[in-house]
């Protein structure tokens, strides 16, 4: 199916009698000559500045390799959007991607999301929207997803692994979502050096089917429920190097042997459920530079600098980690998720 696309003129420009179209009622004329209308509408579009011009994406299937490109975001997904199986949907550095509320983006094939530190990708909800949109969910079996240096917020769950590929996600902020953060139903996903903060439910919720998940240098703060809930979590999977603060409650394990130590659980009430505090791990403040203003950077004399496996520093921004610095424009009074205020003044 052919990807719907709808151009929307700037506000302030008459689209109609800017590219000379006739109207239904034949208000306007046809502009000539043809070249003078074009430099017309250039002229138009440059006194209204850098307003961007969306491309609507209705809902779809995506069985062909597809591109979305910074230079024409952003694009509004108003439908539900499938990437189907064989085919990849590839997201340029810099590109702005609006959903409407419960739009999803699923993902059969595979998503290769890439974005860098200085031109992250967004996801996030349409202007406007009351309603959260409906999230990502890679759900591939075979076909590796990679989701890197991209801003996720807004949507109910804001990223679903429901498939059995090795999908990763790196160098990422996923915050404000209605429910969980990431949500794990199957599969041996690498979630690292991620901000996982200010999620109504959850920052990491893994439930049935997991296969050896890598949690490693993710700074998870301020969620509503768990700060990482595993259940049914099999030997293999790894917990490393996060730090996990100020949620509802810290830490969630339905079994015991799993790979895990060197871990920051703090300032949680409680720290651990069905767990205790393995031989390496913390339980400090970890110095936040400032923490009610979405900088989650660590002091230079902050414990958790030194405190990873390999002596190096804990959470998002460990092992050369650069996912940027979360605004904090959610730390407002005036959300019903909040659970509750910080309960240390950061220095």
């Amino acid at each position: 199916m052919r990807q719907q696309i709808v151009v929307s003129a700037p506000r302030g420009v008459d689209a109609v009698a800017a590219t000379g179209a006739l109207s239904p009622g034949g208000s306007h004329k046809r502009c000539r000559p043809p070249a003078l209308c074009a430099l017309l509408l250039l002229f138009a579009v440059s006194l209204l500045g850098s307003e961007a011009i969306a491309v609507e994406v209705a809902a779809q299937t995506l069985s062909t390799d597809t591109t979305w490109t910074a230079a024409a975001s952003p694009y509004q997904v108003t439908g539900n959007v499938t990437v189907a199986n064989g085919a990849t949907l590839t997201i340029a550095p810099g590109t702005e991607i609006q959903f409407a509320a419960n739009a999803t983006l699923n993902v059969q094939g595979a998503l290769d999301a890439q974005g860098t530190a200085t031109a992250p990708i967004h996801f996030e909800p349409l202007a406007g929207e009351s309603q959260p949109w409906g999230g990502i969910t890679l759900a591939s079996y075979t076909t590796e997803s990679v989701i890197r240096y991209a801003n996720i917020s807004g949507a109910y769950t804001c990223v679903e692994l429901s498939g059995g590929a090795v999908h990763q996600i790196r160098q990422s902020t996923i915050t404000g979502c209605a429910s969980n953060g990431i949500r794990i139903s199957e599969g041996s996903p690498r979630i690292e050096n991620n901000l996982i903060v200010e999620n109504a439910g959850s920052g990491i919720y893994a439930y049935s089917g997991v296969d050896g998940p890598i949690i490693r240098r993710n700074s998870i703060d301020h969620n509503g429920a768990y700060g990482v809930y595993l259940y049914s979590a099999d030997a293999d999977t790894e917990l490393y190097d996060n730090l996990i603060t100020r949620n509802e409650t810290g830490l969630y394990l339905s079994v015991a042997a799993i790979l895990r130590g060197y871990n920051n659980v703090w300032g949680n009430a409680p720290d651990y459920v069905s767990a205790s505090a393995a031989g390496t791990d913390l339980s400090s403040d970890p110095g936040y530079v400032d923490a009610n203003l979405g900088n989650r950077q660590l002091l230079a004399d902050s414990p958790s600098k030194t405190a990873a496996e390999d002596g190096g520093e804990l959470g998002a921004y460990g092992a050369g980690g650069s996912p940027g610095i979360h605004p904090g424009a959610l730390y407002r009074a005036d959300n019903g998720w909040r659970t509750h205020p910080t309960r240390t003044l950061f220095r």
